[in-house]
């Protein structure tokens, strides 16, 4: 499939738009912008410095000065939005002191979570999911 062909072509129609990236890569955000990707005017490239070198580790992912982030309201197919962040908050996942944490995804009132599937019982290789050990 070609490049042109991508749902990820498609930003512009879809309203997709991400703004205040940093990424350390120098063709970032120059060579997107002219692939055909919205990205917003605060969206540059910049050495990203972790207080660890542990991959996969959330403690050893928290940013050496982190970045403060351009808040911007998150449309929901529905049309309602929410904020991404405020004045105070940071690129990552580190706010802070602590790990960003949300009660439950913003989005997750326009795809709920089915009950009786969420309770079911799956099978692993003809085991039970929970004699599986998952």
């Amino acid at each position: 499939m070609s490049e042109q062909k991508r749902f990820t072509k498609r930003w512009a129609q879809l309203v997709i738009e991400f703004d205040g990236d940093v990424i350390e890569h120098p063709n970032f955000p120059d060579a997107y912008r002219q692939s055909g990707y919205n990205l917003g005017p605060n969206s540059r490239s910049g050495i990203l410095l972790f207080e660890g070198g542990n991959s996969g580790s959330p403690g050893d992912l928290k940013l050496i000065a982190a970045p403060r982030t351009v808040a911007l309201d998150i449309r929901l197919p529905d049309g309602r939005s929410f904020p991404s962040g405020d004045k105070e908050t940071v690129i990552g996942a580190w706010q802070g002191e602590k790990l960003i944490s949300l009660p439950t995804a913003p989005f997750e009132v326009l795809w709920p979570i089915d009950n009786e599937l969420a309770s079911a019982e799956f099978e692993v290789n003809g085991l039970a999911a929970s004699e599986a050990g998952t």
